[in-house]
């Protein structure tokens, strides 16, 4: 096997494993729901659920019996009473557990009396699984019962037996039939005798009709059984529809209803109960122009409906069966597939982004619902690309939005570069500013987001539904993310999907009460909309191999299997470094030539300044004198202001015209008031900069600076700029500059207009400074040319000088695997950006 094959291989099955782990249970997000759901009152009789424990034969039974089970009440339902569990002996003695609704408790039967009854919180029940306990002490004539935490005892009159039968929901052991059971799901029955559990029924099946025993591997029957795992694995089509011209679909969180908006009807769907209403309007309108989108504004309880190009806004009478505004367009729409939300903090409904004639959309416009005004709002903070297919959610206050994904290009031209983007942005309405996350992992094969994604706000997650745009019988696939990380999985089976561009539409929603995921798909062709919305209940799991083995068994599989490939790798990997060690002292060579006497070698980084420090490099960070981080000081004015001093100050040597930086900043401001306001600022940042060290803002010569004392701040672009302008440098030198250029490209996090130029211009020094300072000729270290090269790629992603000093580094230190996968991710990514392959193969490089 050659070396390439060999790490080839090695990083696949290393993938392989990892990859089990993920799809076998290993990480938190793939808790699998599970549990039987019971057809109640809503149906007829004999389509209502039973579970016959015993359906194999009485368990033999002696001393104290304990039965506990997790329950649940499925919501929305109009009849809850009922029983849950019936235990009968083989004297046809019984005892049961029934709910009764009027008095929100449960009451524990024993033969002709109550023995005890427990109240719980409705809310509880309908939210939360409910571990219940029943313990039977034949000796003591006690029956011992709990919900949670809440306990209860009471006497016990049936006789001591050996034989019992266990039922839940209806049952049709004759003389003890009932068909009276309560809207509830069940999960984890388990039977102990005197203190050793005998049976463990989970109920985590997703189809058939017996459940297994994990212990002795006895089967319950169950009768019209739902079970609760493909409940939240596979999507349910729940409403069809076609209509009349270019639809528009919105949400009702609080009444979980989705609207759709036709030209001459309205159509409701109800969550709850999926009930459907076709409502006539009493003004028909012939049509609505394409790429209208709808929203339902909980503070005024109301539906509207909005057309962006016209700046119109529809506001539906619900009495009058009406809109009271008719829209009036001649052209196609500039904002295709725009994102929109409302935000209850200034009370504005707020649209972002869009495409329309070849041009992506960035500019983000809002609509006052009390002043009913149109306006454009001034954005700062980091750059947000032009794009439309992305995806947007909100908190519940509506001051902070979360957009992710899209299709777009860093100038809005369709012409230029058009690509996909997957970064993860929070829109601060407050402040009126963006700012840039992270950016997810790039899949493997290339998608968009639908309109809508949900925000979970107790769990810090995400989900959002993503479609691929290659063809045309596509499918929308659930992919669940957190707030804090760029990792992101996928849940669910998928849903089929019409995908042709701008005539294709879908959203996402989140029904908080009847606990599901709502998925709307829209497809508009020949004047008529197909609409199609989909549930999937909450929370959403994956769909996992073994899907018959309870979560435990899952998890525990997956490690075993993990544990063992990694532990045949691990003993691969050791003796192929030994033989690979071993062969490299015989042939006592290395693959970087040395033609000149090398320079001093650089050690590895040390710690960067934290005291009195402003970082451009990387991360934009502020430190004052106490080494405290106090970054998030800075407004995002503040923070645009101080590094437009900061930049020109250092590279021009006198700082930013005044108005200049007031063209900048106030651009919308008369001169006065731009004064004003930059005054203000000045006076905030003054602390700030004090608390920095000895240094201040002072205009001279009609130019704004920042003047510090010497040595008093330490700032990296400043170390930077006195460096690569030297036409000789000096070892230590060469560490402290390569030390900055590692931490990141310039202001890596930040995108203002007026900073393209700079950060274009440092690219190109730090870039022409690393390669003509460091090449394989003067640095024999391979470790330091991989540190090169990485600092290079911080600054150009697509450098082939780079790539084949990193891939070389990489291959003297016998790391061909990772040499070969560094080629092979370069080569996709120069690929996908210019169409064609680097100038040189890996084979090339390798044996040059």
């Amino acid at each position: 096997m050659s070396i390439i094959r060999f790490f080839s291989f090695y990083l696949l099955m290393l993938k392989l494993a990892f990859a089990l782990l993920f799809l076998l249970g290993g990480l938190p997000a793939f808790a699998q729901p599970y549990g039987l759901q019971f057809s109640s009152h809503e149906v007829i009789p004999e389509k209502r659920t039973s579970l016959d424990v015993t359906a194999s034969g009485p368990f033999r039974l002696t001393g104290e019996t304990e039965i506990s089970f997790d329950l649940m009440f499925q919501p929305h339902k109009n009849i809850y009473f009922g029983y849950v569990m019936r235990l009968v002996t083989a004297a046809n003695q019984h005892i049961d557990i029934i709910y009764n609704q009027r008095s929100a408790s449960f009451n524990f039967v024993n033969g002709e009396q109550v023995s005890g009854t427990l109240a719980i919180d409705t809310a509880l029940l309908l939210n939360d699984w409910n571990h219940f306990r029943l313990r039977i002490n034949t000796d003591k004539k006690k029956l011992f019962f709990s919900i949670n935490t809440i306990t209860g005892e009471g006497p016990l009159t049936i006789k001591r037996e050996s034989d019992y039968r266990l039922y839940f929901g209806s049952n049709s052991y004759e003389g003890f039939q009932t068909t009276d059971i309560p809207p509830a799901c069940i999960k984890d029955i388990q039977i102990a005798n005197n203190r050793k559990l005998l049976y463990n029924f989970p109920l985590s099946e997703s189809d058939g009709v017996t459940a297994e025993d994990t212990k002795e591997h006895r089967k319950a029957v169950v009768k019209n059984p739902v079970w609760i795992k493909p409940r939240h694995q596979k999507w349910e089509n729940v409403y069809s529809i076609n209509t009349k011209a270019t639809a528009s679909v919105a949400f009702d969180k609080k009444k979980e209803i989705v609207y759709i908006v036709a030209a001459d009807s309205l159509f409701t769907l109800s969550l709850t109960n999926m009930a459907v209403q076709a409502i006539g309007l009493n003004n028909k309108r012939d049509s609505i122009p394409p790429g209208n989108q709808s929203i339902y504004i909980p503070l005024t309880d109301s539906l509207y409906n909005f057309y962006i190009d016209s700046k119109q806004v529809s506001r539906y009478d619900s009495g009058g069966k009406r809109w009271n505004n008719n829209f009036n367009f001649k052209d196609l729409t500039v904002y295709w597939q725009a994102n929109k939300f409302f935000s209850a903090w200034d009370t504005c409904l707020y649209i972002m982004g869009g495409y329309g004639q070849l041009q992506y959309k960035n500019q983000v416009q809002r609509y006052h619902l009390n002043s009913q005004r149109w306006e454009p709002v001034k954005i700062t903070g980091d750059f947000f690309m032009p794009r439309y297919m992305a995806s947007a959610g909100t908190n519940e206050t509506g001051d902070t939005a979360y957009l992710v994904g899209g299709y777009g290009s860093t100038s809005g031209d369709q012409t230029i570069n058009p690509r996909f983007t997957y970064d993860f942005t929070l829109f601060d309405v407050r402040s009126k500013s963006f700012h840039t996350l992270f950016q997810l992992q790039e899949p493997t094969r290339q998608f968009c987001f639908a309109n809508q994604m949900v925000i979970d706000a107790p769990t810090n997650t995400w989900y959002a539904l993503v479609y691929p745009t290659d063809r045309f019988n596509a499918a929308l696939q659930l992919i669940q993310g957190s707030l804090y990380a760029n990792t992101y999985n996928q849940l669910g089976d998928s849903i089929p999907f019409s995908y042709y561009d701008i005539a294709s539409y879908a959203d996402l929603y989140y029904c908080k009460s009847s606990k599901k995921l709502v998925a709307v798909t829209l497809y508009t062709a020949n004047n008529r909309s197909e609409i199609n919305v989909y549930t999937l209940d909450f929370p959403p799991g994956s769909l996992a191999l073994f899907t018959s083995a309870p979560a435990g068994a899952e998890k525990l599989f997956a490690f075993v299997v993990v544990l063992f490939i990694l532990g045949i790798l691990t003993v691969i990997g050791a003796g192929w470094y030994f033989y690979r060690k071993y062969r490299s002292r015989l042939k006592q060579r290395s693959v970087i030539s040395v033609t000149e006497p090398a320079v001093a070698e650089l050690q590895a980084p040390t710690h960067l300044n934290t005291t009195s420090a402003i970082y451009l490099f990387g991360n934009f960070e502020v430190y004052d004198k106490a080494a405290h981080d106090i970054t998030t000081q800075l407004t995002p004015l503040l923070k645009e202001l101080l590094i437009l001093i900061v930049t020109h100050t250092i590279r021009t040597g006198k700082g930013i015209p005044q108005e200049k930086l007031f063209e900048i900043l106030w651009r919308d401001k008369q001169q006065k008031d731009a004064k004003n306001n930059y005054s203000v600022n000045i006076a905030k940042l003054k602390p700030i900069l004090e608390s920095i060290g000895a240094c201040h803002i002072e205009k001279v010569n009609g130019k704004i600076q920042l003047v510090a004392e010497e040595n008093a701040v330490y700032i990296d672009y400043l170390t930077f700029n006195t460096i690569v302008r030297k036409q000789a440098c000096t070892p230590a030198e060469k560490q402290t500059l390569l030390k900055i250029l590692e931490r990141g490209s310039f202001l890596n996090e930040v995108n203002y207009s007026w900073l393209d130029d700079i950060k274009s211009e440092v690219s190109g020094l730090a870039i022409d400074w690393l390669l003509t300072h460091f090449n394989t000729h003067t640095v024999t270290d391979s470790s330091v040319i991989i540190r090169i090269a990485n600092a290079v790629f911080q600054f150009d992603q697509l450098n082939e000088t780079a790539l084949e000093y990193k891939c070389k580094a990489l291959i003297a230190q016998g790391r061909y695997g990772l040499a070969l996968e560094t080629f092979q991710k370069f080569e996709k990514e120069y690929e996908h950006s210019y169409g064609e392959k680097p100038g040189k193969s890996f084979n090339e490089i390798a044996n040059q």
